[in-house]
């Protein structure tokens, strides 16, 4: 039997037709490389008489899924296309370009989002902090599959979009990304008010919407009512036990408010019961004159969401009259001044 081979390149660009100078055709398939058993390419002989035969080569009904569904390693289609008449076989080659027509549009995981945010959120803590949110492309070519982000004029400078490519080499099933939305300037939004925010995935011929509900609460952040708390002694020394003022951070309601004291001298102790100092011992001027001021710094927090805390600080000072305390002049100077013994 003799054996001839024909190779062709095609775009395919719906149906080709070949004559051949025979109408004994006993066998007839269509292989693929790499095999397959989709539908891609559809060939029909047909006998025309004189001893000629007519095959119409033609896309198929899984043509269109070759690339974005089959993802092959390549977009050029190959395939062989087998005639077997007497005394011969006859091969045809294909290799048929297939175009990526970035038809594919982003795909966004999740269609919108819902927030209460206090007005200090951290610029580098996404305000998706937990909730994953990813858009992707299904194109074949990566150049067709590049997404970009663009929000509303009135939001470019407050709200900031972070994607992240979650591929590495090759064709992917789909370039997905993975992405944080930032929150640059809270305070540029009006509290209590719900903005919806339009975030739009677009990779230059399809786009798809994406919407942020965000409503910025400032009750959310712990308040001390004061940056500085005095409490005025007018003799010394200071007995041990606790001082008649309160230090507490007002916080919302129902908040778990966590106080964190870096006190400068070791005898002073802070109750998160009564929210007062209290000294463990006898505080006397020669206690005062070696130590540095204030007394003591107090943090307040409230564990936020997704551990990001928000916080606010006070400072505690001891305050002297000027009722026969030796040495008043100097202890003054170092707790109104530089907050050290300077005299």
């Amino acid at each position: 039997m003799n054996r001839k081979l024909f190779h062709s390149y095609h775009s395919l660009e719906g149906s080709e037709k070949y004559i051949l100078a025979s109408a004994d055709i006993t066998e007839f398939k269509i292989k693929y490389e790499p095999e397959s058993d989709k539908d891609y390419i559809i060939a029909e002989p047909q006998p025309l008489g004189n001893g000629t035969t007519e095959i119409e080569i033609k896309v198929g009904p899984d043509f269109s899924t070759y690339l974005e569904q089959d993802r092959p390693p390549s977009p050029i289609l190959r395939f062989y296309a087998d005639f077997k008449c007497a005394g011969a076989l006859i091969q045809i080659i294909f290799s048929v370009p297939v175009i990526d027509e970035n038809n594919q549009p982003p795909v966004w995981s999740i269609s919108d989002l819902q927030y209460t945010l206090p007005s200090v959120w951290p610029v580098d803590i996404p305000v998706n902090w937990n909730k994953p949110l990813e858009t992707s492309d299904k194109d074949y070519l990566e150049n067709n599959a590049q997404i970009e982000f663009r929000l509303d004029s009135q939001f470019e400078t407050i709200i900031k979009v972070r994607s992240t490519p979650k591929w590495e080499g090759g064709i992917p099933p789909s370039y997905d990304y993975e992405v944080s939305i930032l929150l640059l300037k809270p305070n540029d939004l009006v509290p209590g008010i719900e903005h919806i925010i339009t975030i739009v995935a677009s990779d230059t011929l399809n786009e798809k919407n994406f919407e942020l509900k965000l409503t910025i609460d400032p009750s959310g952040q712990p308040k001390f009512p004061q940056f500085s708390y005095e409490y005025v002694v007018d003799s010394l020394p200071v007995s041990i036990g606790e001082i008649d003022l309160i230090v507490q951070a007002d916080a919302p309601s129902g908040s778990i408010v966590e106080y964190l004291v870096d006190p400068n001298v070791d005898y002073l102790i802070y109750n998160t019961g009564t929210f007062k100092f209290s000294f463990d011992r006898d505080v006397t001027l020669e206690d005062l004159e070696n130590e540095k001021f204030p007394m003591a710094t107090i943090k307040a927090t409230v564990k936020g969401s997704g551990g990001v805390d928000f916080e606010d600080e006070a400072v505690f000072y001891l305050r002297f009259s000027e009722l026969g305390i030796p040495g008043f002049e100097c202890i003054s100077k170092a707790v109104f001044y530089d907050g050290y013994n300077n005299c």
